[in-house]
């Protein structure tokens, strides 16, 4: 995390006391794991059907490579989607606060996605083609890889912006596990604002949240998004 005084905001917080930059995890990534895993399973199954089950010998090698395709995607997917984290540029004011977000991918992201999206799509229609029988295999783990593919091939890494007064919370959750203070609302507590944020940090950014919203009730606790 990167942390540096300011003096002043582009889009209306004035006298910036603190801002800083750092990546995390948008949201815990253990329920996409487990489904990454289990589209994983089922083309290594698929990879298997075709490696020790299926007798056509002709289209053998197809049925078995649709297989490690779709292993080879979900593997990207997991790595490039679910387990990629979140850039997150903070600006501090006594007033409320500014950020910025954006995927954590260099500018050559966008074209190795779409790269690997074309290589996805012909390797999985010329299989087809060469033989129309496999059309089938549109319905398991090529399938799977198809709609990924289509997915990358639309990918962009958008800049989100958004901007928040203090004034309008009165509940702050301290959630140390995640790494996160987010304020938020007694009326309705999953409508809190993120802020990500070192470990070591954080008992020093609820000691300057006390001071600009000294009416909140501050709970040590996970906050459940």
């Amino acid at each position: 995390m990167k942390l540096n005084k300011v003096v002043e905001s582009e889009v209306g917080v004035h006298n910036a006391v603190v801002a800083w930059t750092i990546k995390a995890y948008p949201q815990p990534t253990l329920p996409m794991d487990i489904g990454m895993a289990v589209l994983a399973f089922f083309s290594g199954l698929f990879f298997l059907y075709g490696r020790f089950v299926y007798e056509d010998e002709h289209t053998k090698h197809l049925v078995v490579n649709s297989g490690v395709v779709g292993v080879v995607i979900v593997f990207i997917l997991w790595i490039a989607v679910v387990r990629q984290k979140t850039v997150y540029s903070y600006r501090f004011t006594e007033s409320g606060c500014e950020v910025e977000y954006w995927l954590n991918f260099p500018k050559s992201g966008s074209l190795f996605f779409k790269g690997l999206a074309i290589f996805a799509l012909i390797a999985i229609l010329s299989m087809i083609s060469i033989d129309p029988s496999l059309i089938w295999i549109a319905a398991g783990p090529a399938g799977i890889s198809i709609a990924a593919a289509v997915k990358l091939l639309n990918w962009e890494n958008p800049v989100e912006h958004h901007a928040t007064d203090w004034a309008r919370y009165d509940l702050v959750f301290i959630d140390r596990k995640r790494k996160m203070v987010v304020p938020s609302f007694h009326a309705d507590p999953l409508a809190g604002f993120e802020v990500h944020l070192e470990k070591a940090r954080i008992d020093d950014f609820v000691a300057f949240l006390k001071t600009v919203i000294p009416h909140a009730e501050f709970r040590e606790a996970e906050w459940k998004w």
